[in-house]
């Protein structure tokens, strides 16, 4: 055996991050009226310094699930995580998701077409986004049936005015805010 060299760096064990914190989540992000869930869960892992497209696998949820879907569908468990971890009631989250009841057709269809000129899951008005102090998306955006805002009478858009892409908030793999 060699003797210890003082000047040799040394590794200490640390706890892991889950046991030394409290069930509750860092950032604790309050839902906007009209929010749509989708909006909420991206803000809320941003928040915490999460990118969207790693945020399923924090809701023990297939890495390849698309928030918009659960827009349709919250399922129980990720539910109880979100009541749990993120401080939200039931009726909040049952506000941030669009009704069972509603129609499919009133629906934007949830495509993940790489056509420029298909339609696409939402819509947005850029100068509601321009005006929240934390900007994001309603609720009332994701029907086909609406294509303006009731708020500016701006017609909405659903793709970025410069590059022509369609939203893809879900598919962002660096920390920026979904409204970029």
């Amino acid at each position: 055996m060699t003797a210890i060299d003082a000047h040799a760096p040394t590794i200490r064990l640390r706890e892991r991050y889950r046991d030394v914190v409290s069930d509750r989540w860092p950032v604790i992000v309050a839902p906007q009226p009209d929010e749509l869930l989708s909006s909420w869960l991206h803000r809320l892992a941003y928040a915490n310094g999460v990118a969207a497209r790693s945020f399923p696998r924090v809701l023990g949820l297939n890495p390849q699930m698309r928030s918009a879907s659960l827009d349709l569908r919250l399922p129980i468990d990720v539910a109880s995580q979100l009541r749990i971890h993120a401080g939200v009631s039931p009726p909040q989250l049952s506000a941030m998701t669009l009704s069972r009841t509603l129609p499919k057709q009133l629906l934007l269809p949830l495509r993940n077409s790489e056509r420029r000129d298909g339609p696409t899951w939402l819509q947005f008005c850029s100068r509601c986004l321009a005006d929240d102090a934390h900007p994001y998306f309603r609720r009332r955006w994701r029907l086909a049936t609406r294509i303006s805002c009731d708020r500016h009478g701006a017609r909405l858009r659903d793709r970025c005015p410069s590059c022509r892409s369609r939203i893809s908030v879900f598919d962002q793999t660096e920390l920026v805010p979904q409204h970029y």
